[in-house]
């Protein structure tokens, strides 16, 4: 009985152990078709899901015909990304929402825009403290096609991390005029 009992823990073992190495060398990968390209984004090969690389890829019509793309460094997991062209300028640009592993789940943007040639990173600026006040992470984003809509719930000083008791708060960062408002 005892004999079985560990036979199985091993098969247990192994099979966790297994699963963990496969989910290591199969990263997230995404991809999206806009206009006459391909846009693929993905983890690196082998790295943890918390921490590590990914990278933006450009494809003209098919795999065979890259364009431009970047290696970036990553703190936490790719949630979503959305490729769109922002500024109504035949621009296509690139967002990337990346969210960290601790206990906050704090978010943040990569922001890149493609002009059928180059890829490059654009700078989108961080809220005023003044927006942030009550900020502790859990941040959620949407994009829309004049800006990205950033929520995250708002804490008291007493509050603990699993139980906000403040509301929650709505922001907008405004493509053309480059700064966040609050919409709450």
């Amino acid at each position: 009985m005892k004999y079985i009992e560990k036979l199985l823990s091993g098969i247990v073992l192994f099979a966790l152990i297994s699963t963990i190495a496969i989910a290591a060398e199969y990263p997230t990968r995404m991809e999206q078709e806009c206009r006459d390209y391909k846009v693929i984004i993905s983890e690196g090969v082998g790295e943890p899901r918390s921490i590590g690389s990914y990278d933006v890829r450009i494809y003209r019509d098919r795999l065979d015909s890259f364009v431009a793309g970047t290696l970036q460094k990553r703190d936490g997991s790719i949630i979503k990304y959305w490729v769109l062209d922002m500024n109504n300028h035949r621009d296509m640009e690139i967002i990337v929402w990346i969210r960290s592993a601790g206990s906050g789940a704090y978010g943040y943007l990569d922001v890149f825009e493609f002009d059928g040639k180059k890829l490059k990173s654009i700078k989108v600026s961080s809220p005023p403290k003044e927006l942030l006040l009550g900020y502790r992470g859990r941040d959620y984003f949407t994009v829309q096609k004049d800006g990205i809509i950033r929520n995250f719930p708002i804490y008291t000083e007493q509050d603990t991390m699993s139980n906000p008791t403040g509301g929650k708060r709505t922001l907008k960062f405004l493509f053309k005029k480059k700064k966040w408002i609050r919409l709450n």
